[in-house]
């Protein structure tokens, strides 16, 4: 993907550089009056959240948008900024702007852009990948960012190994167990490396009383560890979904960035049947992941359940579609207080 974006990126810029000859005089007198210049075709592959000017001292100005510095593993910016410098040729100066999610980057020369934040995806772990910075343009004009609300997470309580150490234990999704109203069974395998042995146990994620419960079913039970190669799902990347009260669409998966070192990280997107990107979460999915569609409250929307799990660690994430509230006469927007009669069931 890269590859032939790269491509495409330098057959437009040909072209531009083609049709722009006449405009060259203009922009060397913009030089002359301290204004930045923006290089003359660079900016028609680029996406909305990267930019790229010339200084009048010649300095190449990139900006790129949409970093999450929610999770740096106590990395400081002197530490992120070395890796910046490490992977950006000709760098000259990096500014973190963490208040809106940015980057600044200053080069003596122009740079590859796709090629140079893939690696800085993967070494600073905190620029989502440039497949992924052109995806994020492609949201439709009915982009609800309050589609769906994660309403439940819950950490995986996994036996014990026989020292007690969880470290010693490598958690795993195998298949979803059984599905039925109000819940969802799946079957986890935890490998213990102390004495090489793999066991199963089966978890229930209930809906009761306006509450998702996360239980136990009976006791770890060993097994061979070509079983589990054998009955083990692969994860999948799409699955149906509805949405909304008789709209249908999918939910999709795609890599991101890196969550950590070896942990990719993954953006969850909704798309309605005309295949326009309406809700997306680009920060809780990570790791080895595994997606269940469940309508829990019977309402014919469904919920979705996904499973997390990164290194040692394994959670239980639900997001729920926050409901529709109808319009109260006269086509005002519902206030807070219809909201909420709306919601415990007293409202039009």
């Amino acid at each position: 993907m890269t590859r032939t974006m790269e491509v495409v990126s330098r057959g437009l810029l040909a072209i531009a550089l083609a049709a722009c000859e006449g405009a060259v005089a203009a922009e060397t007198d913009k030089r002359g009056s301290g204004a930045a210049v923006a290089p003359p075709g660079n900016n028609l592959a680029l996406p909305s959240a990267v930019s790229h000017s010339v200084l009048p001292s010649g300095i190449h100005k990139y900006v790129v948008r949409g970093l999450d510095f929610r999770d740096r593993v106590g990395r400081s910016n002197a530490t992120l900024e070395w890796i910046f410098r490490e992977e950006i040729p000709n760098c000259l100066e990096v500014a973190f702007h963490v208040a809106n999610n940015s980057v600044s980057i200053g080069t003596s020369q122009e740079i590859d852009l796709p090629r140079t934040i893939d690696r800085l995806s993967r070494g600073g772990r905190i620029v989502p990948t440039w497949r992924e910075l052109c995806i994020r343009d492609t949201r439709s004009d009915a982009f609800n960012p309050k589609l769906y609300e994660l309403v439940y997470e819950k950490a995986i309580d996994f036996p014990h190994t026989v020292s007690g150490d969880l470290r010693l234990s490598e958690p795993g999704f195998l298949k979803v167990a059984g599905q039925g109203k109000s819940r969802v069974n799946f079957l986890l395998y935890s490998w213990t490396i102390e004495n090489g042995r793999t066991f199963l146990v089966e978890y229930s994620l209930r809906y009761n009383d306006n509450t998702y419960v996360l239980e136990t079913l009976g006791e770890r039970i060993p097994v061979a560890w070509d079983e589990i190669k054998k009955e083990r799902h692969k994860t999948p990347e799409i699955a149906a979904l509805r949405y909304a009260t008789r709209r249908a669409g999918t939910v999709r998966f795609n890599k991101a960035g890196w969550h950590c070192q070896c942990c990719p990280q993954y953006a969850m997107r909704v798309f309605d049947d005309q295949e326009n990107f309406i809700w997306e979460d680009v920060s809780n999915v990570f790791g080895r992941y595994y997606p269940v569609v469940v309508d829990f409250q019977g309402d014919g929307v469904d919920e979705i359940v996904v499973y997390r799990e990164e290194h040692h660690d394994a959670s239980i994430l639900v997001y729920r579609a926050v409901p529709e509230v109808p319009l109260p006469k006269g086509g005002e927007r519902a206030t807070k207080g219809e909201r909420k009669d709306y919601e415990e069931g007293s409202g039009p």
